[in-house]
């Protein structure tokens, strides 16, 4: 039986099973809540009737764990760059909220075209934060060949904070980030 919940839309749905579980999760754009979902795949047996797989399970908590590995005071913050076919086009910096920068990468710094490049940082909890992205090429992190460039910024190792491909020269996204590791009794 299929019931239709109006205020959820389908966000991802990644089609690897593990231990024949899909995970599936949705954003409810009334309430500002994210649900996952975990279904049971089941195949029947060729010779035995149809049976149906239990009913999904609903859980309030994301599927993916949150990313403990920094110290006290701090959250994780990680970032993905794929490059288009120019890569010695884009150059980006992290700047805290007293304007220092705390990460970057230099005009030139990435050398592979359609690659993607991680980056991980633990980032005091106490700031807030601003990440710009730049491109010489004046169109962004866009229209390669493999049709999947562009960046993302995630917290927590695990939301998405910002995200972008086609821009002009620079584009500028502001965020902040807390302990959730470290949070006293």
């Amino acid at each position: 039986m299929y019931t239709d919940i109006p205020s959820l839309k389908q966000k991802t749905a990644t089609p690897e099973n593990y231990n024949d579980t899909l995970f599936v999760r949705c954003e409810d754009n009334v309430n500002d809540t994210i649900i996952d979902l975990d279904v049971d795949c089941f195949e029947p047996e060729p010779s035995s009737a149809p049976s149906l797989s239990p009913a999904p399970s609903f859980t309030s908590q994301p599927s993916v764990a949150i990313d403990c590995t920094c110290n006290s005071g701090e959250f994780r913050f990680e970032l993905e760059v794929r490059t288009d076919f120019y890569p010695g086009e884009t150059s980006w910096e992290l700047r805290n909220s007293n304007e220092e920068v705390v990460a970057s990468v230099e005009k030139g710094g990435y050398d592979k075209h359609n690659h993607k490049f991680n980056h991980e940082y633990c980032l005091s909890a106490a700031n807030n934060y601003t990440f710009t992205i730049f491109d010489d090429g004046f169109d962004g992190i866009c229209c390669g060949s493999s049709g999947s460039e562009g960046y993302e910024g995630n917290i927590h190792g695990r939301t998405e904070i910002f995200s972008g491909d086609e821009f002009e020269d620079e584009e500028t996204h502001s965020f902040s980030g807390e302990d959730l590791c470290n949070v006293a009794d």
